[in-house]
């Protein structure tokens, strides 16, 4: 396995966020090359900048004085010179729903540090937003990716999409106005996670370029693509899959996870302490996000959830959820709230430091 120190992003989204930025006053082409890269390297399909560069143009337009709801007009509009693979094959689907599910399963092929989770709806299907990283878990980068969203569906099907309901887990919004103009009129805030429900009626709408022929071309390119980034991804994310697959079954130690990715144990921990993290920390870090996901589902009693989150008690997951969260999961509950705030720590449990801890 290639070691690849940092995720990686397409080019044709930094382009689209880099340019609507611009558009807008808060980006400049000094700041991709303080980056590293240009505007014209960027029109390069097949480059691959790390994600840190979505990161940091983020945070510069924060800095500048960018509005809250900024996300959503990067979002909003269609950029015609920033479509990459994962866009030109959503053109080729039969329906909206067939589009949706194709952007899904090849979406690192976009991005490595996104997630969007289908989930089933009496109403259509339900798509939660987030991100694999909580560093990059920003409020705009979230806005954007849900913009987007609706604003693609509209142009595939030639109609205006709107979902059947939207939910963002930020609390506190200035004014409401610019998520219901592009969301509708039923915009949850403080909802338990970020998301979109589109209706049955819409996901079975006909896109209007489908082309079946060119799609099957397309879906080569992004087999290709993703199966490369998997073979050259990054030892930690490869960790964390692992933890992810095996958490609940127990007995998840590092030397298990070494096992395996087909390395000794000191291999593991020599190419994790290479890309500058180690095996605690991602353990806590998988950890906290099924903590996070369960209690939005409303998943289970203490003693299920410890087992679910590998504790060999419930006392044990009791003290790490505090530590993540600064309050209790019978706090949490109720609501299915998600605490964004201090929940974004990696702080690892106090009698939690070994790596080998399960």
């Amino acid at each position: 396995m290639g070691i690849q120190s940092r995720p990686t992003v397409s080019s044709a989204l930094v382009l689209d966020l880099y340019d609507g930025l611009v558009e807008q006053g808060f980006a400049f082409a000094s700041d991709l090359e303080a980056m590293g890269t240009t505007r014209e390297a960027l029109l390069d399909v097949d480059h691959r900048p790390p994600a840190t560069v979505v990161e940091a143009l983020w945070q510069l337009a924060h800095q500048r004085g960018a509005p809250a709801h900024i996300g959503l007009l990067i979002g909003g509009r269609l950029h015609e010179g920033a479509k990459g693979v994962l866009s030109n094959l959503a053109l080729t689907a039969a329906t909206l729903r067939e589009a949706i599910l194709l952007f899904l399963e090849y979406l690192p092929v976009m991005s490595e540090i996104e997630t969007i989770e289908a989930q089933n709806d009496p109403r259509g299907l339900k798509l939660v937003y987030g991100f694999r990283d909580a560093a990059h878990n920003h409020e705009a980068a979230i806005g954007r990716s849900m913009s987007a969203g609706i604003t693609w569906a509209s142009y595939l099907t030639g109609l205006a999409v709107r979902p059947v309901k939207a939910g963002f887990r930020q609390r506190e919004v200035a004014s409401p106005e610019p998520y219901r103009a592009i969301f509708g009129e039923d915009c949850e805030f403080g909802a338990g996670a970020d998301y979109l429900v589109v209706s049955n009626e819409d996901l079975a709408r006909p896109v209007l370029s489908s082309n079946q022929l060119v799609k099957n071309i397309l879906l080569e390119k992004a087999a290709s693509i993703r199966e490369t980034l998997s073979r050259n991804g990054s030892v930690s994310q490869a960790v964390q899959t692992v933890i992810e697959d095996n958490l609940h079954r127990g007995g998840v130690t590092s030397a298990f996870v070494a096992s395996q990715l087909e390395m000794s144990r000191q291999t593991l921990h020599r190419k994790l302490s290479a890309e500058g993290v180690n095996f605690t920390v991602l353990m806590s870090r998988v950890r906290q996000a099924k903590a996070r996901y369960y209690l939005e589902k409303k998943h289970g009693n203490l003693e299920e959830l410890s087992r679910l989150l590998g504790y060999s008690e419930p006392s044990a997951f009791y003290k790490a959820f505090k530590s993540w969260f600064d309050t209790t999961p019978r706090h949490l509950r109720p609501r299915g709230d998600v605490v964004t705030g201090s929940g974004q720590h990696q702080r690892v449990p106090a009698g939690h430091q070994q790596d080998d801890d399960s």
